[in-house]
């Protein structure tokens, strides 16, 4: 994560939601208007799709889990 003030990158911090489908983040995009992230992946016969927001300290902060289509 580009942390404009330092100039630098810094880790993102992975969410350790139980709730969250997608373990690491894969296929990520992201909605700067919503200030959202969307990441994606396969489990088991099924597609999902998690959507974090990043909260302070550059900690993924899990919204909820979909299943992608």
């Amino acid at each position: 994560m580009y942390e404009p003030k330092t100039k630098r990158f810094q880790p993102l911090k992975e969410s350790q939601d139980p709730r969250a489908k997608c373990s690491g983040l894969c296929d990520v995009s992201v909605n700067a208007r919503q200030k959202v992230l969307y990441t994606a992946c396969r489990r088991g016969a099924r597609w999902w799709q998690d959507v974090y927001r990043i909260g302070k300290n550059n900690q993924l902060i899990w919204l909820w889990s979909s299943e992608k289509k």
